[in-house]
């Protein structure tokens, strides 16, 4: 992570009205109230961060001092319930709206392996967006689900470097989406230590997948 980076994500985990400083080869920075002191050091031209234990890539050091991710996905498992029974549907993929259905979907029996496969799989050079459709009651929720809560375990036993954050929309249709994932991140997994712009910038390095889940209702 170079400098410029570094300085733009950590700047929206800062608490409002409190600056942000540097002072050669040191950074202060306060977030939610806790005052956090590192040294900065440059290898090959990327950040290294070191509160007193060693230093450790910047991006390392946001994701678990800063985003407190681990926590996020031990809320996540917690607050999300499994489902019982879970049996993973079969579904259809169409890797890409340039070409129909009939000439570019791909069959699927396990439609939670593929999803999963696809986000990991997605290119870090463009933004992507996956859509899961079917009709009412097929299970759309109870995938995006069982996606989080595996996802979750997975990131907590190292084996997996993004996390899913199901965002429920479902009769917010006059809420905006900074006032939605907000209120999902503090009242429904009990995670008050985003932003919504530091949000973003977890979206931005790939580590975040926001799952809006009712999106379709929003228009009706």
């Amino acid at each position: 992570m170079q400098i410029n980076d570094f300085k733009s994500i950590i700047t929206t985990f800062a608490d409002p009205g409190t600056e942000l400083l540097f002072d050669k080869t040191q950074i202060v920075i306060s977030v939610n109230g806790d005052l956090i002191t590192g040294n900065i050091s440059t290898r090959s031209g990327d950040v290294y961060i070191d509160e007193g234990s060693g230093a450790e890539p910047a991006s390392k050091w946001i994701l678990t001092r800063l985003a407190r991710l681990p926590l996020l996905a031990t809320r996540l498992r917690d607050s999300i319930a499994a489902t019982e029974y879970f049996v993973s549907p079969s579904a259809s993929l169409l890797p890409t709206l340039e070409k129909g259905p009939q000439e570019n979907s791909v069959a699927t029996d396990d439609a939670l392996a593929t999803v999963s496969k696809t986000i990991s799989d997605r290119s870090p050079l463009e933004a992507t967006v996956l859509y899961v459709t079917s009709d009412a009651g097929e299970g759309k929720t109870s995938l995006i689900n069982q996606l989080a809560r595996t996802q979750a375990e997975l990131f907590n036993s190292g084996k997996a470097e993004w996390l899913v954050v199901p965002i429920p929309l479902g009769g917010r249709h006059f809420l905006r989406f900074d006032d939605i994932t907000v209120g999902v991140l503090q009242n429904r997994y009990r995670f008050p230590f985003l932003y919504y712009n530091s949000f973003l910038a977890l979206v931005k390095m790939g580590v975040i997948v926001p799952a809006f889940d009712g999106f379709e209702e929003m228009f009706v």
